[in-house]
């Protein structure tokens, strides 16, 4: 069954970056799936966080502000016990650094398990996939470059 066929079953989880790439597809706004708020300070509280709403059971926590001509993205991500995301491709670099349990990530044909503490740093070009394989959610930093969300997709 196609990956769409999946979602709509609710039998896969669509990553952010999924979500932009069916939005640029269908020709619509990122914010047919998720709400967007610009950010208009540079300055993130953390009392006041920017939770992406998005029907996912992973927490997106925006920690980078909506900038012009903006080069990356930041985020909080917390992924529930048993989350296993489909392997994507994406332009560009990602960066993780586990806060708090455990991660497997693969990037490429290289297959990782992260503690806390632990950081991984690969180009997102060569294919990635991600899972919580532990019993407690998931904390980690990741950033990226190009942003995964503009004000406006082309």
């Amino acid at each position: 069954a196609s990956f769409l066929s999946l979602i709509e079953r609710n039998k896969a989880i669509p990553s952010i970056l999924s979500l932009v790439n069916i939005a640029r597809a269908f020709d619509v706004d990122i914010d047919f799936f998720i709400r967007t708020h610009a950010q208009s300070s540079i300055l993130h509280k953390a009392d006041e966080p920017e939770i992406l709403e998005i029907d996912s059971p992973i927490k997106f926590i925006r920690l980078s502000a909506s900038l012009p001509q903006q080069k990356m993205d930041a985020y909080i991500y917390e992924i529930p016990p048993g989350v296993n995301l489909p392997k994507e491709t994406a332009a560009g670099e990602f960066f993780y650094y586990l806060l708090s349990g455990v991660l497997k990530i693969t990037a490429g044909d290289q297959t990782y398990t992260i503690n806390p503490g632990d950081s991984l740093h690969f180009d997102a070009n060569n294919g990635y996939r991600v899972e919580n394989p532990g019993t407690d959610i998931a904390r980690v930093l990741w950033t990226g470059s190009p942003p995964l969300l503009t004000n406006s997709i082309p």
